[in-house]
């Protein structure tokens, strides 16, 4: 299957020129039928800081290239069942891109004893060896990656220490293999930590968790710088306000720094919040609601750089449909345009992730509705969030884990997930080959 590239090298080109001579002419949509998220939405005019830098985040660091040599496809042979879990859940996977391929790592009971697990993939498809990051009896909760240069950085949450389920990272060699011992990042007893984050930001290794406080019926973030080896750098900050309810999280950063993004736990009634950190992990200035409709379902994601970005997330309308959304904003982190609702009516989706690709993002999302089998689903957006383009990456149930992309230094896109049946769960990953590497 491939992508058809004329429409998308035209908008592509057009969001380029436009970042060098002031206000850009309307990029044309892929379907008329895309709708804005409500009335009052802004002018969709972007500002130069707006555009995209060309690159995917500093997991892979794309480079700008022509936009008229982008074209995707994806083989069978490159979608990858990388485990089977007798336990189901929807759990996410840790996906992080290096100049030239992809790290992937999961949380799988096998033989009786739960873990966590690797492997490296490299850009063109290559599947490298297992690895066994741990090997304990304790219990690992779904874990984070990202690349530091040819190395990795993983974090998760586990229950080894006597005080409970507690955050730990670690160092991994280039073959994901550990290097050294895990860092203990918490010891709180009264407490449960959840959804760690990390995030690979000019000032070094930033981690983000949930700290839930079961007894006062309160979630807070908190966050923490790393060593490279996993170890801290500073100590534990509060990383967004008493009162907020975070759920999925996703670090980044802006002009003037780290941010952190998350969606309230609320089950489709909540906004998503964009929070300035400071280098150590604490807040700078207030948060601000980046939501249009206060209908985010919890899952979300964000690629964002010093020139601005964008942020993807689920939202459930009218407590029964559920849509993509996307928001630009720009590098200090205003809104620009307007909220873009990415899965056009009867689709649904859930479960987003993006990073900036050729000029404007991919995005990737689970796929189902309309009277068709459920997906694993790739687009290709512009600077504005119009759909330029579409590709079915592999067929999957209608449950299961958001879905996590990335883009490599050599510009080919990563997709992880897991896939929930009744009786197991299936760790899965795509390579999707792009540009000279189609």
């Amino acid at each position: 299957m491939k992508i058809s590239t004329p429409v998308l090298a035209s908008a592509l080109a057009l969001a380029a020129l436009a970042a060098c001579d002031g206000d850009p002419p309307p990029v044309p949509m892929r379907d008329a039928g895309r709708r804005d998220a409500g009335p009052g939405a802004m002018d969709a005019r972007v500002p130069d800081a707006a555009l995209p830098d060309g690159g995917g985040g500093r997991d892979g660091e794309v480079p700008d290239r022509d936009a008229g040599s982008v074209g995707c496809t994806v083989s069978a042979e490159n979608v990858y069942k990388l485990a089977t879990d007798v336990n189901p859940s929807e759990r996410n996977v840790g996906l992080a891109a290096t100049s030239n391929g992809f790290g992937v790592v999961w949380n799988e009971t096998r033989e009786g004893r739960p873990d966590l697990f690797g492997i490296r993939i490299a850009s063109d498809g290559t599947l490298g060896g297992e690895v066994r990051l741990t090997d304990t009896a304790a219990i690992e909760n779904p874990p984070s990656l990202i690349a530091l240069g040819t190395e990795w950085l993983a974090a998760w949450v586990d229950n080894t220490a006597a005080t409970g389920f507690e955050v730990r990272a670690q160092g991994l060699a280039s073959d994901l293999s550990p290097t050294g011992s895990p860092s203990d990042l918490t010891s709180t007893a009264a407490l449960f930590e959840d959804n760690p984050t990390l995030f690979a930001g000019s000032d070094g290794a930033l981690l983000a968790w949930v700290q839930d406080d079961m007894v006062a019926s309160t979630r807070q973030a908190r966050a923490r710088p790393l060593a490279s080896d996993g170890s801290p750098s500073g100590s534990a900050q509060d990383a967004s306000a008493s009162d907020a309810t975070p759920g999925q999280l996703a670090l980044a950063e802006l002009s003037g720094g780290p941010v952190l993004v998350w969606a309230e736990a609320t089950g489709g009634t909540g906004d998503v919040i964009l929070q300035p950190l400071a280098d150590d992990g604490g807040t700078r200035g207030s948060s601000e609601v980046i939501s249009a409709e206060g209908n985010a379902d919890g899952t979300v994601d964000a690629a964002l750089g010093p020139s601005g970005g964008a942020v993807v997330f689920g939202t459930l309308v009218g407590g029964v449909r559920s849509e993509i959304r996307f928001r630009a904003l720009d590098e200090d982190g205003g809104l620009v345009g307007d909220e873009r609702i990415l899965t056009e009516a009867p689709v649904q989706g859930r479960g987003a992730s993006i990073a900036r690709f050729a000029g404007g993002y991919a995005v990737a999302y689970r796929r189902f509705g309309a009277g068709e089998g459920a997906a694993v689903q790739l687009l290709l957006v512009s600077a504005l969030g119009d759909v330029l383009d579409e590709i079915e990456v592999a067929t999957v149930p209608e449950q299961g884990g958001r879905t996590t992309l990335r883009v490599s230094g050599d510009g080919q896109i990563g997709i992880a997930w897991s896939d929930r049946g009744s009786t197991e769960t299936q760790i899965r990953a795509a390579v999707v080959a792009c540009g000279s590497g189609a």
